[in-house]
């Protein structure tokens, strides 16, 4: 049925004589009156009279984003194998608008750089709206490619390409927040996906502060758990957070086992040697028990060694939140119930035991230089950086 809500609502707008504005509840009456009395044959044949009127009225740059937006991927690879006229070549990885009107200012979004109208390809756009079949079409039977740039309208009728590169990462940092795991399996294992493309800068400590963190997730009910509202009443309020917490923890331990099944590499969060079994060694020696000793320690660890062990901390601080309880049913009240809360090195092993079982990862990052890989393309900035300033030096003394 959503594949014909613009139909319909076309054709409520046509009875009555464009008097009133296409909005949300001219489509939900749509859905509700219309629609749900039409057959299957009665739907189809709306969506093919509408696709004809667009094609017969407008260019076919919109009848391509009618047929993404509506998930249509045989009309998608119809218009693209010029069935509804020529075109350019190129079609498939043309920019297609978002929305007709500038997005809103949201913080909450990865479209935090540009409130104007932002433009993507096909497969970008199908993969938002869930639309795994358009993804697969685009890319896979029509040679779309994944590494095209975004587009952004910073002037009224004017669009430039921006973020190159950077793509892929996007899309699949959309589909993880939104906690679409088909769409994550489709885009991996069907389109061929790399996990080391996620953007190391800014995506992927977002990607391990979801996964790992402790929260209510009150605005993303797709990531909410199940937590019993009703039972909850009955908590204290600092119990009920926690426990919506830890409701959440399980969906967030869910998508971490889904995404090592599909390959996702231990080395991508722990990109170096973790020190906390060291440490660990340390203490059974004895040789952690002053402050000075302490001190030393955290001084030996490289900036690499001591964001990883920061980040194993802060996972573990999250997971001992959630496991705190203030009475256990089985005691009395006096008694209070011992936490089952674990020690960072303990976290470790446990966390790191989760990929024991992966039957296949994915590269990590292998040593061809890929533009897809952001952190072969802070190398190469460097390098060229290096070069720039030998280039300088040499031109000065000479």
């Amino acid at each position: 049925a959503k594949f014909a809500v613009a139909s319909a609502s076309e054709r409520v707008m046509e009875g009555s004589q464009n008097t009133m504005e296409v909005t949300e509840g001219v489509v939900l009456s749509a859905i509700r009156g219309e629609v749900s009395m039409l057959s299957i044959t009665d739907l189809l044949e709306n969506i093919l009279s509408y696709v004809r009127k667009q094609w017969n009225e407008l260019l076919l740059g919109e009848l391509l984003r009618f047929s993404v937006l509506y998930g249509l991927d045989a009309v998608l690879k119809d218009i693209v194998l010029g069935k509804y006229g020529e075109h350019d070549a190129l079609l498939v990885n043309a920019l297609l608008p978002l929305d007709n009107e500038p997005l809103e200012e949201n913080p909450q979004t990865f479209f935090t750089s540009c409130r104007k109208i932002m433009y993507m390809p096909p497969y970008a756009m199908g993969a938002i709206l869930g639309h795994s079949n358009i993804v697969v079409t685009a890319l896979n039977d029509l040679g779309g490619k994944l590494d095209v740039p975004m587009g952004g309208e910073f002037k009224v009728g004017e669009m430039r390409e921006m973020n190159h590169h950077l793509l892929p990462s996007e899309v699949f940092y959309w589909i993880f927040q939104k906690n679409m795991p088909d769409m994550i399996k489709c885009f991996v294992n069907e389109c061929g996906f790399q996990f080391r493309w996620i953007d190391h800068k800014n995506h992927l400590p977002s990607v391990f502060k979801r996964i790992f963190e402790a929260d209510e997730y009150a605005n993303f009910p797709q990531w909410a758990g199940d937590a019993d509202e009703d039972e909850l009443i009955y908590e204290s309020s600092r119990e009920r957070r926690r426990l919506r917490a830890a409701s959440a923890y399980v969906e967030q331990m869910k998508m971490l086992d889904f995404l090592i099944s599909l390959g996702f590499p231990f080395e991508l969060f722990f990109p170096t040697e973790n020190p906390i079994e060291c440490e660990d060694k340390l203490r059974e020696e004895k040789k952690l028990e002053t402050i000075q000793q302490c001190r030393d320690y955290q001084k030996s660890l490289s900036k690499e060694e001591r964001k990883v062990r920061d980040d194993c901390y802060k996972a573990c601080s999250a997971y001992n939140y959630m496991q705190e309880s203030e009475y256990d049913e089985d005691d009395s009240e006096e008694e209070e119930s011992e936490p089952k809360t674990l020690t960072l090195g303990d976290f470790y092993r446990q966390l790191k035991a989760r990929w024991d079982g992966q039957e296949s990862a994915q590269v990590a990052h292998l040593d061809e230089f890929e533009a897809l890989d952001s952190r072969w393309r802070m190398t190469l900035n460097q390098q060229n950086s290096s070069d720039d300033n030998e280039s300088d030096y040499d031109s000065a003394s000479s």
